[in-house]
């Protein structure tokens, strides 16, 4: 017969616990991120408008174009793309 041990009931209530807040964290994430999806046109709409300086769409490019030239080497590198 198997003794009651307060130690490891309190140690499973506080794993319950953190996977409950875990989830609850998770699930907050995802509606906040369907949240932004939703109002995604608006926001490019004001970031993309006349307003914006033509030195400063350059920099957006450029800053884009390296992120995806990064990505490029950094998949190339972990494959072993090329040799």
């Amino acid at each position: 017969m198997a003794s009651f041990n307060v130690m490891s009931w309190v140690l499973v209530a506080g794993v319950l616990a953190l996977f409950g807040w875990y989830f609850v964290h998770v699930a907050l994430r995802i509606r906040d991120g369907i949240s932004a999806v939703k109002t995604l046109p608006a926001a490019l709409e004001r970031a993309f408008d006349g307003d914006v300086s033509p030195w400063l769409r350059l920099v957006r490019v450029v800053v884009l174009f390296l992120v995806c030239v990064a990505a490029a080497a950094l998949i190339a590198h972990k494959f072993k793309l090329g040799s």
